[in-house]
């Protein structure tokens, strides 16, 4: 950390010291270079942006290196980026936030199995024809060709017949056309 980031640092300790309000410092008078490192490794944080100025925080890892001598001990400075969650299931979530700069990435995950679950529990005598539309479903969130229009209307009738089958085609749909495609 150089010199200046150092002196920002102590300065927003010192003025947090005898005040609850964020420090406030006009963006002419500070490097974004430092405003920058500090924000990204998480010794500050910016309550809320105005145009001219900054309004800064210390985080626990900034009074921590501050009142040690800009040391900082290994438990600010390990970050585990990783997450075990065994025998849960989380569809279209982030879970965390984005600290140093970590970036995350995940699959909306096409919901087959609740479309699935309906279908094995309909007449069997419609059961080709819902293993077809499902089959239909299928192969548009595999393919990255554009989808045919009017591709489900020969559908139309048994989604009539079973209306409980809309939500789940529906979530899949959207799914699909909103980014669950890989």
């Amino acid at each position: 950390m150089n010199q200046s980031a150092k002196q920002l640092l102590q300065n927003i300790y010192a003025f947090q010291q005898n005040n609850s309000a964020p420090f406030v410092i006009p963006v002419n008078d500070v490097s974004k270079f430092d405003i920058s490192y500090l924000l990204n490794n998480g010794y500050i944080t910016e309550s809320f942006s105005s145009m001219g100025a900054y309004h800064l925080s210390l985080t626990e890892k900034g009074q921590f290196c501050v009142e040690n001598g800009f040391f900082t001990p290994s438990p600010f400075n390990q970050v585990n980026n990783s997450f075990n969650f065994n025998g849960n299931t989380f569809s279209n979530s982030v879970v965390g936030a984005d600290v140093n700069n970590v970036n995350y990435s995940f699959s909306t995950g096409v919901p087959f199995n609740e479309l699935k679950e309906l279908i094995a529990s309909k007449p069997a005598v419609d059961q080709q024809q819902l293993n077809e539309l499902l089959s239909v479903l299928q192969e548009i969130d595999k393919s990255d060709q554009p989808v045919n229009k009017g591709i489900l209307v020969r559908f139309s009738d048994l989604l009539q017949k079973y209306s409980d089958l809309i939500v789940p085609i529906g979530k899949i749909l959207i799914g699909i056309f909103a980014g669950g495609r890989q």
